[in-house]
């Protein structure tokens, strides 16, 4: 039993922590003036900001999914830790799997969502350098 709870905190951390590295990036890449409120928001908005910037570069509803997809399991799983008394809590929240295949679609997922933005700044260089 301690072993499993052992493999699900783990995978859960580097849910949290991959998650904690890509809003960390997308906030050096929000360095216009006015950003300053988009580095205290949440990562859908920072997402959403990146789709309006650069939608000639960004697929829109491919980094929507990814967004959505991390933030849920990330929410739940700090929950879990928060709320672990008080279950009612999370309602309708669903119980997510937190193991090996977890951690790694998370780590496939920020990949996708960093190239993505690679991507978009690479543009926003290449436009402001003409």
């Amino acid at each position: 039993m301690l072993d499993s709870d052992i493999r699900q905190i783990s995978a859960g951390v580097i849910i949290v922590a991959a998650v904690a590295a890509l809003e960390s990036l997308m906030n050096q890449i929000l360095d216009q003036p006015g950003d300053a409120a988009l580095h205290r928001a949440g990562l859908t908005r920072k997402a959403r900001e990146f789709a309006i910037r650069w939608s000639e570069v960004l697929d829109a509803a491919a980094l929507e999914e990814d967004v959505v997809w991390l933030r849920k399991r990330r929410n739940s799983f700090a929950h879990r830790l928060i709320d672990d008394v008080d279950v009612q809590w999370r309602g309708n929240v669903p119980d997510w799997d937190f193991d090996g295949e977890a951690a790694d679609e998370a780590l496939v997922r920020v990949g996708q969502i960093a190239s993505m933005l690679e991507e978009g700044w690479e543009q926003q260089l290449l436009s402001a350098g003409r």
